[in-house]
């Protein structure tokens, strides 16, 4: 390891010793302001550029630069881009990346003959945040409802991580309509990043209580409200969920429960890709492509590509 990273990890160590500590005086002084702290925490992404961005796909040509549009969303001013022409399909970042994560995705639907739309979720990218810079999921799930009606009739909406609990909330409850949807490596529940939040500000249980009080305040719901199995029995279009066994953000077990519980579903368990790897896998890319195009169409968009 080089002198420069364990510079680095010392510092890290050193700032979140820090904000322990600076947690256990609050909730001991000031229990209730120290909690809205917290939640405010979890609940606001750091808005600078990815701190990866996948690199681009030997099939896929040089793009010509993307149509762009702003719309208004629910806390304020939306930013989205379209690629191509064809039947539409919605893609959607996972939380503190943007739409650039999903280039490589982009380039693949593109090529293949779709119009792709991508946004940039509220406090992430251009768009903008919830007053404070806060982003809840129902506020997530706003905005992706927004950009599908103004963009729709959807082919196929495809989201990724934190972006497809908004997807499946937006399907379930917003009255957006998509033919098909593939979910990629998505919670079921906040509660479980918000105890990994608490877990590392060094929050007891107790602690934790106040927080996810605070949480459901500034979010507008009760987070069990937001467990979305019970929702996704609403739904009945066909869908795809891949994740990866060994991620260690998201456990596999979120999927296999949205998928018990929506009608019409399957889960494809991949292995070695992590969260964010499987973004740029080709053939996970061809796993998105072929579903959302469905057997015939897919035949269909090889030979063209065949021919081209």
């Amino acid at each position: 390891m080089s002198l420069r990273k364990i510079s680095t990890n010392v510092r890290n160590i050193i700032k979140l010793g820090s904000l322990r500590l600076g947690y256990r005086l609050g909730f001991a002084l000031a229990p209730g302001l120290a909690a809205e702290q917290a939640a405010r925490l979890f609940l606001k992404p750091q808005r600078q550029a990815p701190t990866w961005l996948p690199e681009p796909q030997e099939h896929a040509p040089a793009r010509s630069g993307p149509t762009a549009f702003r719309l208004l969303g629910p806390q304020g001013e939306l930013f989205a881009w379209s690629w191509g022409s064809g039947p539409t399909v919605l893609v959607v970042h996972g939380w503190e990346d943007d739409h650039r994560g999903l280039t490589p995705l982009i380039d693949r639907l593109t090529w293949a003959g779709f119009r792709v739309v991508a946004l940039d979720l509220p406090g992430h990218g251009k768009s903008a945040a919830a007053p404070g810079g806060l982003a809840p999921i129902p506020v997530l799930a706003e905005a992706v409802a927004a950009v599908a009606r103004l963009v729709g009739p959807l082919e196929a909406i495809v989201a990724h991580s934190l972006g497809g609990t908004a997807a499946m909330l937006a399907l379930s409850e917003l009255g957006i309509d998509a033919r098909r949807a593939v979910i990629l490596a998505s919670p079921n529940h906040p509660e479980h990043f918000a105890r990994g939040v608490a877990r590392l500000l060094g929050l007891g249980d107790r602690q934790f209580s106040r927080m996810r009080a605070a949480i459901e305040r500034l979010a507008g719901r009760p987070l069990d409200a937001l467990h979305l199995p019970p929702l996704l029995r609403r739904l009945n279009l066909p869908a795809l969920f891949l994740h990866d066994a060994g991620d260690r953000v998201v456990p596999l077990q979120h999927s296999r429960d949205n998928v018990a519980a929506w009608r019409g579903a399957r889960l494809e368990v991949l292995h070695g890709l992590g969260h964010r790897r499987l973004l740029a896998d080709p053939q996970v890319l061809e796993q998105v492509l072929g579903f959302v195009a469905g057997s015939t169409a897919q035949t269909g968009i090889m030979q063209a590509e065949r021919a081209a």
